[in-house]
Formats: structure tokens, C-alpha cells, sequence
């Protein structure tokens, strides 16, 4: 007779689909005005990079993955921001990062 075998194997696979996020925001001089020539931004994380330049002094990254940290950079000729980028850790939620 066979032996009864009463050990199981188990495989246990999880997937992980990050969901996509915005980051937007404004910045502006002290004044509340756009800055001249306007800003360039880069949005960097270990998945992607994105830049973008806006006159408005208006922002907006869409599609941005989630679960890594994200930096945005700031850039102007001239121009010194505070703070000089924006980090978030894992990202989870809808930033607006800065404000000059």
C-alpha cells in the first residue's frame, strides 16, 4: 500500500498594480505673481521622470505612479524656491508641493 501523504503544498502569488496619482500645485512669486520666463519642473521617482514647464505658474502631473517616493524640482533662471523640491515617501495621496 501507498503512504498517505497529509502535507499540502501551497503558492501564494500577489500582485501589485500601482494606482496612478496627480500631483498639482502653483507656484508663485511673493507678490502672487507667475514668475517671468516661467518655471520648469521635474517629477522624478524610481519608475519614472516627467518634466514639464508652465508660463501660469500653474502645475499638474497626472498619471503618476503610486507606492514609491516621489520628488519634485523647481526651476527658474534667477530664482531661488523654497523649499528647493517636494519628496514624498510611498506616494498616497494628492500633493500640492509648493508655494513661492
Amino acid at each position: 500500500a501507498l503512504p498517505i501523504s497529509t502535507e499540502v503544498g501551497l503558492n501564494v502569488y500577489y500582485g501589485y498594480t500601482p494606482q496612478n496619482y496627480t500631483i498639482s500645485g502653483t507656484v508663485l512669486r511673493e507678490d502672487s505673481s507667475p514668475v517671468p520666463g516661467g518655471v520648469d519642473f521635474t517629477l522624478s521617482s524610481s519608475q519614472q521622470t516627467i518634466a514639464l514647464h508652465t508660463d501660469s505658474g500653474n502645475f499638474s502631473f497626472a498619471g503618476i505612479n503610486g507606492g514609491v517616493s516621489v520628488t519634485v524640482t523647481p526651476s527658474a533662471d534667477g530664482y531661488v524656491f523654497a523649499p528647493a523640491n517636494f519628496c514624498t515617501n510611498k506616494l498616497v495621496y494628492v500633493a500640492t508641493p509648493l508655494n513661492r
